[in-house]
C-alpha cells in the first residue's frame, strides 16, 4: 500500500507540474491573469503534495525520529503551501468573475492563514483541534465555491450566466468531494481517534 501511495503521489506531482506549465504557456500567449493564477496555484500544489514524501526521508535522516517539533514545522509548511494554492485559485476566481476589490481578495487568505496558525499553535494532542486545523482548507475551498455560486445566482446578464454556468457541474463535484474529505477527517480524528486503519492488505490514513 505504501508503494501505491508513493507512485500515486508521483503521478499527482507530474500532473501538477504539467498543468502549471500549460497554464504558464497559455498566460504567455493570451496574457489572461486567470491562467497566471492557475499556474501559481498548481506550482504551490506541487510543493504541497511533495511534502507527503518527505516524512520517510526525514525518518531516516533524523536520529531522534519524527518529533513533535518536526510535525509542527511540517504543518507550518503545509499551511503556507495551502495558502499559496488556495489563495491563487481564489484570485483566479475573482479575476474570472470580475471581483476587483482588494479587501475581498486579500481578507479570505489572511483569515485562513491566521486561523490555521492559531489552531496549529494550540492544537497539541487534541484530536478535535487537529480536525479543525485540517478542515481550514476545506472551509477556504467552500468559501470560494460559495462566493462563485452567489455571484452566479445574483447576475441577471444571460451571457454572464451562460459563461459561469459552464463550470456548474465541476463546482458541484468539487463541493461533494470536499464534503467527503471532511467526513473522512472526522472519521479518523473524531470517531475512531486513530491515524491509520488497517484492513488487510490495505492501510488507510487520514
Amino acid at each position: 500500500m505504501g508503494l501505491a501511495i508513493f507512485y500515486e503521489t508521483l503521478l499527482v506531482i507530474l500532473v501538477s507540474t504539467l498543468t502549471a506549465a500549460v497554464c504558464l504557456s497559455s498566460y504567455l500567449v493570451t496574457k489572461r491573469k486567470t491562467m497566471l493564477f492557475a499556474c501559481i496555484a498548481f506550482m504551490f500544489y506541487f510543493f504541497d503534495v511533495a511534502s507527503i514524501l518527505q516524512d520517510d526521508y526525514a525518518a531516516r535522516e533524523l536520529a531522534s525520529g519524527l518529533t513533535q517539533e518536526y510535525y509542527f514545522i511540517r504543518s507550518l509548511y503545509t499551511m503556507v503551501t495551502g495558502a499559496g494554492f488556495l489563495g491563487a485559485f481564489w484570485f483566479m476566481v475573482c479575476e474570472y468573475i470580475g471581483e476587483c476589490r482588494r479587501s475581498i481578495r486579500i481578507t479570505p487568505i489572511v483569515v485562513y492563514a491566521a486561523l490555521s496558525l492559531i489552531l496549529l499553535a494550540i492544537s497539541g494532542e487534541s484530536k478535535v483541534l487537529r480536525f479543525c486545523y485540517y478542515s481550514c482548507r476545506a472551509a477556504f475551498m467552500f468559501w470560494i465555491l460559495a462566493y462563485g455560486a452567489v455571484h452566479y445566482l445574483r447576475t441577471k446578464d444571460p451571457v454572464e450566466r451562460q459563461r459561469l454556468g459552464r463550470y456548474k457541474n465541476h463546482c458541484i463535484a468539487l463541493a461533494l468531494l470536499g464534503m467527503v474529505m471532511v467526513a473522512e477527517d472526522a472519521l479518523f480524528f473524531l470517531v475512531l481517534s486513530t491515524d491509520t486503519i488497517t484492513i488487510e492488505p490495505f492501510t488507510f490514513s487520514a
